[in-house]
């Protein structure tokens, strides 16, 4: 993966965040190893990572790392799978295993549907009353397809 070298990155991150960004989307994506394994790997302490990860700086220079390592074939695959979770769920009685996939590969739509109406009502997203203004929409929402959320915001059925 040439392309790893090609992405610069932010002169705020120090060369240690650069070396462990692109060594930990290697062995992360391509040897599959946990977040603990690869920080211990490393030599570097899984909370120093957590912190460098709330640096935006760091943040997007791992995302775009991680974005290099996809292929075309992944990408397919990927469009494959989310075009059959689209079908499997406009069904007219999908399965509780169908929303939950659903939910899960399709967590951003959800997100967004939600800032949008959030948004239009004029609510904020950064206060407690916003969001339980948010799950009370999501319950409504929801009961009409006999799902039912509880106060941390999850999904269940009845």
């Amino acid at each position: 993966m040439d392309k790893i070298n090609e992405i610069k990155p932010s002169p705020s991150l120090s060369e240690n965040m650069v070396k462990f960004a692109k060594s930990y989307v290697k062995l992360r994506i391509v040897d599959g190893l946990s977040v603990g394994d690869i920080c211990k790997t490393l030599g570097v302490s899984t909370k120093t990572f957590y912190s460098w990860k709330e640096n935006e700086a760091f943040n997007s220079y791992l995302k775009a790392l991680e974005a290099s390592y996809v292929t075309e074939d992944e990408v397919h695959a990927y469009n494959h799978v989310r075009k059959h979770i689209l079908k499997m769920v406009s069904k007219e009685n999908p399965t509780d295993k169908h929303v939950e996939m659903f939910l899960k590969h399709f967590s951003h739509v959800a997100e967004s549907e939600s800032q949008k109406h959030m948004n239009e009502l004029g609510i904020s997203t950064n206060t407690r009353s916003s969001r339980l203004k948010e799950i009370e929409e999501r319950r409504a929402s929801l009961a009409k397809y006999g799902f039912k959320v509880n106060d941390e915001g999850f999904i269940y059925r009845d």
